[in-house]
């Protein structure tokens, strides 16, 4: 059977996971998930079985999680916030026999299950008439330790958040999870001393991989939900003292700009930071520096198709911030000037990644124009410094075509950034009616202030090339994201389309 962070640590005493005050040691741990694995073992012998998992951050996702991968059945996270419709296509698609779930989620699959024979367990015991995690492993024994696995199977599918059309499944092996979380730690260098707080959610590959990576070197890992509550995950750290924290750009800003003072009285506790799955203002990278000066703050870039391609560290790397570093361990990183997308730039290219952490492929998916010859093609645009670092420029099918000059948003965005009293922008291009134009830049702001159209203008004169100004600045209240930060930009196209038309 291969290595699990839960074997090695199975008789520790040491606290792995802390979960709404309640403290759960290794060898808790490694024993129920190992019960979970014997029932899902005995669930089925006809097939493969494959089981979703749409819980919030909780013990019980853990021991599925684990449970899973033990017993070598393949685990599909869902986000519980899904559209019903999203839901159904992911259970559909990946073929769901068994979903993992919480009562308060009944009503958004218990039709859809009953009606396709999809087997229910809540997370606890609700005297329901389905089966629950509490009751199995009341009534179970634990797995015998004889699970034939292939380093190749596939351990997890992933859904992509469909920010650049349909979600897609992508197929991560063993071995894919086993390269990326020695990588990480190889980078970021923790020990069985980290005591983290995650409110990333377990169902992303940013969550998924930090739960991972802290039961890997035997630390523990205090769950959250997301940001809802600051404050609560500001009372854990210091009631534990947590020691790490990870999150999306988002989550850090929500503390800086509302609760810096409780921010601040913990922040000096902090030996490790991971940043990731979108952009960061400068300024909270400064922020971040200044008030955690001892702390290991590391960024990434990367894809579920590949996750943490590059990293950056901000102690050390402060004159390359704006840069999304070099590639992590193990991991090859280069720019391909093939693309017909790429910029007016020949220093500019296709980004492209080859690593063990590079996902099997697409479920249902020819994945071949995605990996030739075992370079992951991933659709973003980047350039290299002569130091070596990458610089992330932004989709290539987000790039704007401006008659014939070819235009990064990220370049306009990041510029906009710097005008006193804007919160957010997102740069889009719109078609034009005639044939010569191409597109038009739009700029979508998110500002508390009342700032004129030509105060817009005027900034950006002077510090850009004249077609890369904007053509209309629109503001509104804040922009469509996924759960994880990213910008939805193709919902924002047809928000300026319409607008414009009004």
């Amino acid at each position: 059977m291969l290595h699990t962070p839960l074997k090695t640590n199975k008789n520790s005493d040491r606290v792995a996971i802390i979960d709404n005050n309640q403290k759960y040691t290794y060898s808790e741990l490694w024993k129920d998930s190992n019960k979970i694995a014997y029932w899902l073992n005995n669930f089925s012998t006809s097939k493969k079985t494959t089981v979703a998992i749409m819980l919030d951050n909780c013990y019980e996702a853990v021991i599925t999680i684990y449970g899973c991968i033990i017993s070598n059945i393949i685990c599909v996270p869902i986000d519980s916030d899904m559209h019903r419709d999203n839901i159904e296509y992911i259970m559909v698609d990946s073929a769901i026999d068994i979903i993992v779930t919480d009562k308060k989620y009944l009503n958004k699959v218990e039709a859809f299950c009953l009606d396709r024979h999809i087997e229910i367990i809540l997370s606890t015991d609700e005297k329901n008439r389905f089966n629950s995690i509490s009751n199995i492993i009341s009534n179970n024994d634990t797995l015998n330790e004889t699970v034939e696995i292939n380093e190749n199977d596939t351990a997890f599918i992933l859904y992509t958040t469909g920010t650049t059309g349909p979600r897609k499944g992508v197929m991560l092996s063993h071995s894919n999870l086993m390269a990326s979380t020695k990588n990480i730690n190889e980078f970021m260098k923790i020990d069985s001393s980290a005591v983290e707080s995650l409110p990333m959610r377990l169902s992303h590959s940013f969550g998924f991989a930090r739960l991972r990576c802290v039961l890997e070197v035997g630390g523990t890992l205090i769950l959250e939900n997301g940001f809802i509550n600051p404050n609560k995950i500001i009372h854990n750290i210091k009631l534990y003292q947590a020691n790490a924290i990870s999150s999306v750009p988002i989550g850090f800003s929500i503390l800086l700009n509302y609760f810096r003072p409780q921010f601040e009285s913990i922040a000096p506790q902090i030996k490790y930071i991971e940043i990731g799955s979108s952009h960061m203002k400068m300024r909270y990278k400064q922020t971040l520096l200044e008030l955690c000066p001892k702390a290991k703050i590391c960024m990434h870039y990367g894809l579920t198709e590949a996750s943490r391609s590059t990293f950056i560290e901000f102690n050390g790397e402060k004159n390359k911030l704006d840069s999304i570093g070099k590639s992590s361990p193990n991991v090859e990183v280069k720019i391909s000037h093939d693309s017909s997308n790429t910029l007016n730039d020949p220093d500019q290219g296709e980004i492209l990644i080859r690593a063990k952490t590079v996902m099997k492929g697409y479920l249902n998916e020819n994945t071949k124009t995605n990996i030739k010859n075992d370079w992951l093609h991933t659709g973003d645009l980047g350039r290299v410094d002569s130091d070596g670092y990458i610089y992330y420029l932004g989709r290539i099918n987000d790039v704007i075509n401006v008659g014939g000059l070819k235009v990064a948003p990220l370049e306009i965005e990041k510029i906009l950034l710097k005008l006193d009293g804007i919160d957010e922008v997102a740069v889009i291009g719109l078609d034009s009616d005639d044939e010569i134009s191409g597109q038009s830049i739009i700029a979508v702001i998110v500002t508390e202030k009342k700032i004129l159209p030509n105060i817009f203008e005027k900034f950006c004169s002077g510090r850009m090339e004249s077609y890369k100004i904007p053509t209309n600045f629109i503001t509104v209240d804040s922009l469509p994201k996924t759960s994880s930060g990213k910008i939805k930009r193709n919902l924002l196209v047809d928000y300026v389309k319409n607008t414009i038309k009004g």
